[in-house]
């Protein structure tokens, strides 16, 4: 679905099929074509209209110089389109990948959470029966607020991942 529904898609399959009609009028050069020539005379007001049937024949190479870029501008447009929708599967892979990480941290934040606090309480006791000094306590209860804050940064950074990958699903 991202590779027909995203609009940077779309604007390069619109491009190649321009250039599907840059071929055609390229090659109408090699067609015999109408031409009108009107002219009017400033003395009077008789006009002369002729109507020619040209044949091309020979053009010094022109029209199929025209058609062949024509069809490499089609070639460009083709490796733009393969281009775009590679891009796009770049960065959904990336999202994913981020996402996935992201998850995978906030489970080794949360367990580190839950040591931290286990490693608190044995610390307070200690402190509680003189064994260990207040500043252990004071490390440990900092040391918690950090990997709280860090559990909090991985998430946000998880619901920042997560809507990049629906952005980019859902586009």
């Amino acid at each position: 679905r991202i590779w027909t529904e995203n609009p940077q898609v779309r604007q390069a399959e619109q491009a190649l099929a321009a250039t599907g009609f840059d071929i055609s009028a390229a090659r109408a050069g090699y067609y015999p074509y109408l031409q009108l020539q009107s002219s009017v005379a400033q003395s009077s007001q008789d006009g002369v209209s002729t109507l020619y049937f040209v044949q091309p024949l020979w053009q010094g190479g022109r029209t199929g110089a025209q058609v062949s870029v024509a069809k490499a501008q089609q070639s460009a447009a083709l490796a733009t389109l393969v281009r775009t929708r590679l891009d796009l599967g770049q960065r959904t892979i990336d999202a994913y990948f981020a996402v996935a990480q992201a998850q995978d941290e906030e489970v080794q934040w949360r367990n580190y959470e839950g040591a931290l606090k286990k490693l608190l309480d044995t610390i307070t006791r200690r402190a509680d029966q003189g064994l260990a000094p207040q500043a252990d306590v004071e490390t440990a209860v900092s040391r918690l607020k950090q990997a709280q804050a860090q559990t909090q940064a991985n998430r946000a950074r998880l619901l920042t991942n997560r809507a990049v990958l629906a952005s980019l699903l859902n586009a």
